[in-house]
Order: structure tokens, then C-alpha cells, then sequence
């Protein structure tokens, strides 16, 4: 192969075996009740470790239900992302929350996920208007970027 996977001890054929949605108990399935065409992280991870040395970015602009982004936080990869659709940013959030036990931040206010959530939800009860269609820093119907930086936490750099 030509990333020469078998110097490392990685093997690589061209059928790729990993549970899907169908697989009783696994994460994949788990997944749908978020998103309707989930992924496995770890068919994900197999793939980025790859194509990518610890500590490079990985880049999904259809961050969708995260699957992505959690792979690349488990490969030790930092990550940039996005979504038309600002309910997806969400749904990988707080999957990505889940999964690491720490709290996003928004990049442009430094606002907790949660108070981001919290205020929108205010907005949104006293104007009318959809969750996440306010000011939150972004223009509407652009997508909601998203970056993590798996190294910096791991190395407790964020709080």
C-alpha cells in the first residue's frame, strides 16, 4: 500500500469489518436516536490514524452527529468543523462533552455551552424565533464552526 501501514504494525486490507446500526449494543446504533445516518467512531479513527500523525487537524464540514469529531479526539487529533444546520453543532457538542467530560466553549464569547443553550432558549421564548436563530456571534445560514483541540486536552489545557 502506498502509506506503507505494515512498518508500523498497522495492517490494512481492503474489506473493513466494524458493527453498524444494525449490530444490537453498539455505539453506532446508540446513535441514531441523534442523527439518522450515524457512523462508527472507530472505523473513523482506523481511517484518520491513517492519513494523519498525532497533533494534525482534521477538518468535517458536515459535522452531522459527530462521529468525526470523536473519532479525531480519540486519535489524539485536534479538529475543525461544521454545520449548516446549528442543531447538528449541538448534537456533536454534547456528544463530544459526553465522551471527554469537559465543557465546550464558544470561541467568539467564552460562553459554557450551556449558557449559549440557555440564553438562545430565553431569546427564542421572547422574540418568537427558532433556538439558535439569535445573535450567538455567527451569521445566519453560514455553518456553526466547531474546533477542538484534542492535545491541549490531554494535557489539561483546557478548563
Amino acid at each position: 500500500n502506498n502509506i506503507q501501514l505494515a512498518r508500523t504494525g498497522r495492517y490494512r486490507t481492503n474489506v473493513w469489518n466494524y458493527p453498524g446500526g444494525s449490530s444490537l449494543g453498539s455505539e453506532v446504533r446508540a446513535g441514531l436516536d441523534s442523527h439518522s445516518t450515524p457512523k462508527n467512531p472507530d472505523m473513523v479513527r482506523d481511517a484518520i490514524e491513517d492519513v494523519t500523525r498525532r497533533g494534525e487537524l482534521v477538518l468535517d464540514t458536515f459535522l452531522g452527529g459527530g462521529t468525526t469529531l470523536i473519532a479525531a479526539e480519540r486519535a489524539g487529533r485536534r479538529f475543525a468543523g461544521g454545520d449548516l444546520d446549528p442543531t447538528y453543532v449541538d448534537v456533536a457538542l454534547l456528544r463530544w462533552m459526553r465522551e471527554t467530560g469537559l465543557e465546550a466553549l464558544h470561541a467568539a464569547t467564552g460562553e459554557t455551552f450551556e449558557a449559549v443553550r440557555a440564553r438562545r432558549a430565553a431569546e427564542s421564548e421572547t422574540s418568537g424565533a427558532e433556538p439558535g436563530s439569535g445573535d450567538d456571534g455567527f451569521d445566519d445560514g453560514l455553518p456553526r464552526p466547531v474546533t477542538v483541540d484534542a492535545l491541549d486536552a490531554a494535557e489539561g489545557g483546557r478548563s
